[in-house]
């Protein structure tokens, strides 16, 4: 019997192909119950900005039929929802995960899983692109040093 991974590790595969059922069910409901009414408030754009015609090129790269040949056509990436699940807030160096569900202009629905710190940025394109700053967790750090020295000076000043 040839083992690939200890039983306590969780083997995770940078691609798969699923069901839609499976990522349909992880995307919000469009459906507000009356609790989430009271519970939640929906937040308007501070701007709209709309630039016309702007995207006049990107439209007819996805809106180009599944069978036309065209040599340097790509697969383009419509976002349909995107989920934050924030980090705890005791585990400052945790990181946040990002679920991003999208169709693509060959017909697929597309799931993107990440893990990112708070100042992240996306784009749709060729695919879904998701940037952090690459220094991020060094200010995550000093915060948590500045956490911990100040504990430690304040139960260095209660035992005095």
């Amino acid at each position: 019997m040839v083992m690939l991974a200890s039983p306590q590790e969780v083997v995770r595969y940078k691609e798969v192909f699923v069901a839609d059922t499976v990522i349909l069910e992880r995307e919000p409901d469009t459906v507000v119950t009356v609790i989430e009414r009271i519970r939640t408030v929906e937040v308007p754009a501070l701007q709209i900005a709309t630039a016309t015609d702007g995207a006049v090129a990107e439209i007819a790269a996805f809106c180009l039929p599944p069978d036309t040949v065209y040599v340097a056509r790509q697969e383009r990436s419509l976002v349909r929802s995107v989920v934050l699940d924030p980090a705890p807030w005791y585990s400052p160096l945790a990181k946040d995960k990002l679920f991003i569900s999208a169709v693509t202009s060959d017909g697929d629905l597309t799931a993107y899983d990440f893990t990112v710190r708070p100042g992240w940025s996306m784009r749709a394109g060729n695919g879904v692109n998701v940037r952090q700053d690459r220094f991020a967790i060094v200010g995550d750090l000093v915060i948590t040093g500045a956490l911990i020295y100040t504990a430690v000076d304040l139960i260095g000043t209660l035992a005095r």
